[in-house]
């Protein structure tokens, strides 16, 4: 755990120093996958420092939402509509994609990111210096329990999706899913069923399809932040939100199949619920 933190760590100190000399969004990106592994790492420790230090990564985290979701929505207007159209909607996103990015480097070249940042990185020296040479020899164990008690959770969260079918409830189920990577990813042993690597797999696959819909949600109270901009983002919203509208269910639609084929997650009577669907 501790050399996944510090190795989260310098990938976060790395992307940062890159963000502030040129923009760039897969840097972001990896900039925010970098937190949230952190942030999962600290999950569930209850020492109040470390609740600290997670509350404020998250809080750092929540700032560049917006600047991800407008990078993502530019790239999928210019992947999967003309030309005339993505130039259309640069045009009429540009004050808020400009304003999510300049929200990001203020908070980078923050005095408050900063010091955070030589904060965390000194917690984790210290840790690393009282820290024993050899691993705990229930540390397997553990892990292997923390996996099982992961994907309980997933369980529920899709049972819950499958049954109520809402945006919520298949947004819990995302973050679970991403979770359950997260701790199969770390599993070193004992005796998990199933293989942690096909727990990576299943996960990786609703990742994608359940990431893409995310998007489309997304994407969809953007264009109704645009509509209030000017008339002629309001038209162009208007030419937009059918597309959006049928990805969205279409992605839904590809994770509901990639649920039922997959062998990881559900009780019993989650599958039948699936069989329904």
């Amino acid at each position: 755990m501790r050399k996944t933190l510090r190795k989260q760590t310098r990938k976060i100190a790395r992307a940062g120093q890159a963000l502030c000399e040129a923009y760039d969004a897969e840097t972001l990106h990896g900039l925010r996958v970098a937190i949230r592994r952190i942030r999962s790492l600290l999950k569930g420790h209850g020492k109040r420092r470390t609740r600290r230090f997670r509350r404020t990564w998250g809080g750092f985290a929540h700032v560049t939402n917006r600047a991800r979701d407008w990078d993502v929505f530019v790239e999928r207007v210019q992947e999967q509509f003309d030309a005339p159209t993505a130039e259309r909607f640069r045009a009429a996103s540009r004050e808020p994609v400009e304003a999510s990015r300049r929200a990001v480097l203020e908070m980078l070249r923050s005095k408050h990111w900063k010091a955070h940042l030589e904060e965390w990185t000194a917690h984790l020296e210290r840790r690393s210096a009282q820290a024993p040479k050899t691993p705990s020899p229930d540390s397997g164990a553990r892990s292997s329990s923390q996996l099982k008690s992961t994907l309980a959770k997933v369980d529920a969260a899709m049972a819950l999706a499958l049954q109520g079918d809402d945006d919520d409830a298949w947004h819990r189920l995302r973050i679970a899913v991403k979770e359950a990577r997260y701790q199969a990813e770390r599993e070193h042993g004992g005796d998990t069923e199933p293989d942690p690597r096909e727990v990576i797999k299943t996960c990786k696959r609703l990742q994608a399809a359940l990431g893409a819909w995310h998007d489309c949600v997304v994407q969809l109270k953007l264009l109704g932040e645009l509509e209030q901009m000017s008339p002629e983002a309001a038209r162009l919203a208007r030419d937009l939100r059918p597309a959006i509208l049928q990805l969205r269910s279409q992605h839904l639609a590809e994770a509901r199949e990639q649920l039922a084929a997959q062998s990881v997650f559900g009780h019993p009577s989650s599958r039948r619920e699936q069989q329904r669907g």
